[in-house]
């Protein structure tokens, strides 16, 4: 099995409240939801295609909080450092969360379709997007949205329901890896 740790590296993220406009609506519907919520709570399984699935519980919250736990370990922010505990080696590591917040430290392939709920500038970092077809993800109707990122040339394909308007999944290209990663049970909460 295929490790998603550590959370922290060097993969960019998405991110800008300014250009959601310009998106078409799932995605801009979604990136306003995702954004404005005070925290989400889901289950994720994720994949490298090919290899077997990683299954995480996983929580954010505002600000810079986050907690997700794997087989292989946790990471868990507590609003001013990330710690990375990896049960393989019973060690764990710690890095400041800086100026940009979470949004600058997360680089997991696993959760980057939801990563506007950290960002300043949810979208700023997509180059093109186009809206596809409708899928059946989980049994429930789903928009596909392709989005070309600006920087490394990765491709990724939001899930967004249609009854919620939030994406439940999404695969992500980069070289030669592709992710599949799909939420469940997953809980918006407002901002308090």
């Amino acid at each position: 099995m295929k490790s998603f740790w550590p959370l922290v590296g060097g993969v960019s993220f998405i991110g800008a409240y300014a250009v959601q406009s310009s998106f078409p609506a799932p995605l801009s519907t979604h990136l306003s939801k995702i954004s404005a919520a005070g925290s989400v709570k889901m289950t994720v399984v994720s994949r490298i295609v090919g290899d077997s699935a990683t299954e995480m519980k996983v929580t954010f919250s505002k600000p810079n909080l986050l907690k997700v736990e794997g087989p292989d370990g946790f990471t868990l922010s507590d609003g001013k450092d990330v710690y990375v505990f990896t049960k393989k080696t019973n060690s764990y590591t710690s890095t400041p969360i800086g100026d940009g917040g979470l949004h600058d430290v997360m680089t997991n392939p696993a959760l980057i379709g939801w990563n506007a709920f950290f960002s300043k500038n949810p979208g700023s970092e997509f180059g093109a997007v186009k809206v596809g077809g409708k899928k059946a993800i989980q049994g429930k109707a789903a928009t596909v949205v392709d989005i070309s990122m600006k920087k490394g040339g990765a491709m990724l394909s939001l899930f967004i329901d249609t009854a919620t308007n939030v994406a439940t999944g999404y695969t992500y290209k980069v070289g030669e890896k592709e992710y599949l990663v799909l939420s469940s049970d997953m809980k918006l909460e407002a901002d308090k």
